[in-house]
């Protein structure tokens, strides 16, 4: 078959081309701009595209795929639908050309669902899964893998599939086992309020077969209407209410983390920081232990499971930056950026940390947080709020005054820097040795993560 992905620059769709790839598939693609590392990987692969949109670019496909980005007006989308070229979803494709043979494990929630992809197919390697991750695991060298076991897990988006099918991806994919992590509202763009939000998810568990497995977080709103839906075995995780509960959770000397769970016999130790990283693996470890790993080797591959790239991950560790740490991270959620703060502030108790944030996703580029967010920085002494990510496409969109503001009145120091160049030279102008900066945000902050790293390690050698 040959495959024309537009939309390829993205990395649920990038990933598909390589598993179509793997397949033997013919598969090109286009993309207004393609990013590292995506470009890297689809060029390594062999995998050509195009960085514009034409329809010549269309060289007569069997199939073209939509990203969920491209909508009416996309040239080459014009073309596809003026030429009646055959076109499916990424979501579709998937299904029908992969888990159709497969036993898909889906991983669901609101938080959480890339780490878990990513360590759940650490914790199956064992029966060489198939897997598709909406980032790079460490791992790895790339986000999926056909692999010729029966499981292939694949990380489930709530978002909504295409121009043409505005339910989300996660239905489409016919679901064996079910991770569903905690349920919190987002996406205010596709969903018009937290029931609408929830719905999603109970018709998600409604697919599971009687046979099938349902793993859930125990907490939160919402989730008993989830669970009514379950016709098959649940299993519930978490800090209360749960089947199995992570207890005597240690910090160890080496600044890893050491658990138990209640119920399960053995220790758990994971290089991964932060509570909700135990309840991510606690997670994992149930779900890979239903598939049939045994306990002794779940901890033994935890162990060695290194994390992905852009969760917490370390791009200066002081050695050339006089003392000063910089991590990047994904979140983009109130609760995903106080979580991930409390981490930090608990593996480094008596620095300083700052945090460097960019109003990104479309719940948060709108007013839907505004109340919320500022207490998400309490853990935090320095606060740089970016400028809101194309605020004029935005109706009733985030005030980021008005959220420093309510920082600095809570007890932090809090700035609005709408200049990417000025918050490199604020940070470089105050940090001290022993400083950890944590850039947050889902898309590239301007190329922020860059910036600053070049400018620290000028500033350590001026």
């Amino acid at each position: 078959m040959k495959y024309h992905l537009l939309g390829i620059g993205g990395t649920a769709m990038a990933h598909l081309a390589l598993l179509l790839r793997e397949c033997g598939h013919d598969v090109r693609g286009s993309d207004q701009e393609i990013y590292s590392p995506m470009r890297e990987l689809l060029e390594v692969s062999g995998i050509s595209f195009a960085t514009h949109y034409h329809p010549s670019n269309i060289s007569d496909p069997d199939v073209v795929i939509i990203g969920n980005a491209i909508g009416r007006g996309n040239a080459e989308l014009e073309a596809v639908l003026d030429r009646r070229i055959p076109f499916r979803s990424q979501a579709e494709i998937l299904k029908e050309v992969i888990l159709e043979k497969r036993r898909p494990i889906v991983v669901a929630g609101t938080h959480g669902k890339t780490t878990c992809t990513a360590l759940l197919a650490w914790l199956l390697q064992d029966l060489n899964p198939g897997f598709l991750v909406g980032g790079i695991p460490c791992n790895s060298p790339s986000g999926s893998r056909l692999g010729a076991g029966d499981p292939f897990i694949v990380e489930g988006d709530e978002y909504d599939t295409a121009f043409f099918d505005k339910g989300p991806k996660f239905l489409h994919y016919r679901p064996w086992q079910v991770l569903l992590n905690n349920v919190e509202f987002d996406h205010a763009d596709i969903y018009k309020d937290f029931d609408a939000y929830v719905l999603s998810f109970e018709r998600l568990i409604n697919v599971i077969p009687a046979a099938g497995h349902l793993v859930m977080y125990s907490c939160g709103s919402g989730i008993d209407r989830i669970r009514a839906r379950a016709r098959c075995t649940v299993s519930t995780f978490g800090p209360c209410k749960a089947d199995y509960q992570p207890v005597d959770i240690r910090i160890e000397s080496n600044g890893r983390r050491s658990f138990s769970i209640c119920g399960i016999e053995g220790r758990f130790d994971t290089s991964l920081i932060g509570r909700h990283n135990v309840m991510n693996a606690t997670g994992c470890i149930l779900s890979a232990r239903h598939v049939g790993i045994s306990i002794e080797r779940i901890a033994y591959h935890l162990q060695s499971f290194a994390g992905v790239r852009r969760r917490q991950e370390l791009v200066l560790d002081g050695s050339t930056s006089r003392g000063v740490l910089l991590y990047d991270d994904f979140a983009h959620h109130p609760t995903a950026i106080a979580e991930t703060l409390r981490a930090f502030r608990e593996c480094f108790p008596g620095r300083r940390l700052w945090a460097l944030f960019e109003p990104r996703s479309w719940s948060m580029r709108k007013n839907v947080f505004q109340s919320a967010l500022p207490a998400a920085f309490s853990q935090t002494d320095r606060v740089i709020i970016g400028p809101v990510f194309r605020k004029d496409l935005v109706k009733d969109s985030l005030e980021p005054v008005s959220v420093a503001d309510a920082i600095i009145a809570a007890g932090s120091r809090a700035a609005y820097i709408d200049s990417i160049d000025t918050i490199v030279e604020t940070v470089i102008a105050d940090t001290h040795d022993g400083d950890v900066v944590i850039v947050l945000s889902n898309g590239s902050f301007g190329g922020l993560v860059e910036k600053l790293k070049k400018a620290l390690v000028d500033n350590a050698h001026a």
